[in-house]
């Protein structure tokens, strides 16, 4: 199968590139490279890599022509980035999906990563028929973002937060973070600690597109949550469980607030019922994480929020 991943040269993107390649598919991936290219060289001879920017429609349409499957993955993430670039965050994640499918077929696949971001601040436990409820520019124009992929006939994953290890590191992800405030600072501080948060590990959320790929008749044109409630836990848990072990202190103080007011329980019945479950766990990745930070300096390049 011929697959063009865009903004596989990310964090989720990598690790899905390099799982779809080693299984023997035909593999392309489209990135501006925000993040520089240390992160994909070992896969440089086994897919094919574009520097590109999806709002550009006449690379796109070329790019998508002979394509059978197209995961978007594009996108400006976080509320921070999409705060400091709203303008940017709206071309990148809505009106680029627009773009991308407008050169595509209904004979063509589409898989669209979402978030439960969309979900806002929700006293019930979410479903993919709750009401929504985003309150920062990220959750506004990942909401908006979905209606077109719908209206193609496309497959729609609202992904709980990400974690984990992947060739293009990040320590802005929630439990990312707390590691590496943990290991670096020796304690974390943290606000709004029994917010409630889910979480997917990377290597899960590369099983979840593949696996979209596999049953994609069976869930186009549907909007799923992708994620594990063993994985719905509040911040002060995830927290408790890095200093744990790190050996770090951990202090709670009103010093923040979440823009994204993201406080919320997901149910991930729907996905479930059809064959997906997620496979690795908050504490594996921990200790992955930590493997990981402890080779890292302190002023390394990668993202640290």
């Amino acid at each position: 199968m011929k697959v063009l991943i865009t903004g596989g040269a990310g964090f989720k993107g990598v690790v899905l590139a390099e799982k779809l390649q080693s299984i023997g598919h035909q593999v392309a991936v489209v990135d501006t490279f925000r993040w520089g290219v240390q992160p994909i060289v070992h896969l440089a001879n086994r897919v094919e890599f574009v520097r590109g920017d999806v709002r550009h429609g006449e690379l796109m349409r070329k790019l998508v022509a002979d394509k059978d499957l197209v995961i978007n993955l594009a996108g400006i993430v976080g509320y921070p980035l999409c705060e400091r670039y709203p303008k940017e965050a709206h071309e990148v994640n809505v009106d680029s999906v627009y773009t991308i499918l407008s050169g595509m077929s209904k004979k063509q696949m589409f898989i669209h990563a979402s978030t439960g971001s969309v979900y806002g601040k929700l006293e019930e436990t979410c479903t993919e028929t709750s009401s929504t409820n985003p309150l920062a520019v990220y959750g506004r124009t990942n909401l908006e973002s979905e209606a077109p992929v719908l209206d193609f006939g496309g497959v729609v994953l609202r992904f709980a937060t990400a974690f984990g290890v992947s060739p293009c590191m990040r320590f802005d992800l929630l439990p990312n973070f707390f590691i590496w405030r943990a290991l670096n600072d020796g304690f974390i501080v943290l606000y709004e600690a029994d917010a409630r948060r889910t979480l997917i590990d990377v290597k899960d959320m590369a099983r979840a597109y593949l696996f979209s790929a596999d049953r994609y008749q069976q869930m186009k044109g549907e909007i799923w949550n992708v994620g594990d409630e063993s994985l719905n836990v509040t911040k002060r848990e995830v927290a408790k469980k890095a200093c744990d072990l790190v050996g770090a202190k951990l202090f709670v103080e009103s010093v923040g607030q979440d823009k994204d007011a993201r406080d919320y329980e997901v149910s991930y019945q729907k996905i479930r019922g059809i064959g997906f479950q997620c496979k690795h766990g908050l504490e594996e990745g921990l200790q992955q994480i930590l493997v990981v930070a402890r080779l890292v300096e302190p002023d390394n390049a990668w993202r640290i929020g």
